[in-house]
């Protein structure tokens, strides 16, 4: 179990519920985000990320390779996100409750993120949207992929552009073959999928 434990956001409890007569959506949401939004997440990252060692191995295989940094949820980014995940609730329709956590990836040449799903035990079990925004183009491979219903979705993110999909999902980021790929990743946390 993480030891990093977010409390429930007051802001999802008064403006984020689920509307109960229509059922859930499961799947992928892309949604553009205006240049001055990303302009100012960069310029908060700069200021505010906090390295962390991010998780490399799974069963013995060297899952990813990425650096990693976590950003504070009470933040500028943290804010903006609580809007952007409302609006992406109106089409998910899930119980949420809060911003689990926010943060900030690099991968250089050779750097990747295998095959896997953002749901586990402990505190990713209550994982119901996970978010990725590429905050940059000039890079080359890092494709984000996606593997659902036997079939495999290929998203070229560029700048500007977030996909927003059900933490279940299995999905993963394809080696970096050129440049320095920069991505904000999010987990937006609700009760626990039964």
């Amino acid at each position: 179990m993480s030891s990093y434990s977010p409390m429930p956001n007051q802001f999802f409890k008064e403006f984020c519920q689920p509307d109960l007569n229509t059922n859930p959506i499961y799947g992928l949401i892309h949604k553009a985000i205006d240049s001055d939004t990303r302009l100012n997440f960069l310029e908060e990252i700069e200021e505010k990320k906090q390295p962390i060692q991010a998780k490399i191995k799974s069963g013995g295989q060297g899952i990813r390779q990425v650096d990693a940094w976590r950003l504070p949820i009470e933040s500028y980014i943290g804010t903006q996100l609580n809007y952007i995940i409302l609006d992406l609730n109106e089409t998910f329709n899930y119980r949420l409750s809060c911003i689990q956590d926010i943060q900030y990836l690099e991968y250089k040449e050779g750097d990747y993120y295998d095959w896997h799903s953002d749901v586990s035990d402990g505190l990713s079990s209550l994982r119901k949207i996970s978010i990725s925004y590429v905050l940059n183009d000039d890079f080359q491979g890092g494709d984000l992929e996606f593997f659902h219903g036997g079939e495999t979705y290929v998203i070229n993110a560029k700048e500007e552009s977030l996909i927003a999909f059900t933490s279940f999902i299995n999905h993963r980021v394809k080696k970096v073959t050129q440049g320095v790929r920069k991505a904000l990743v999010v987990w937006v946390n609700g009760e626990s999928w039964r």
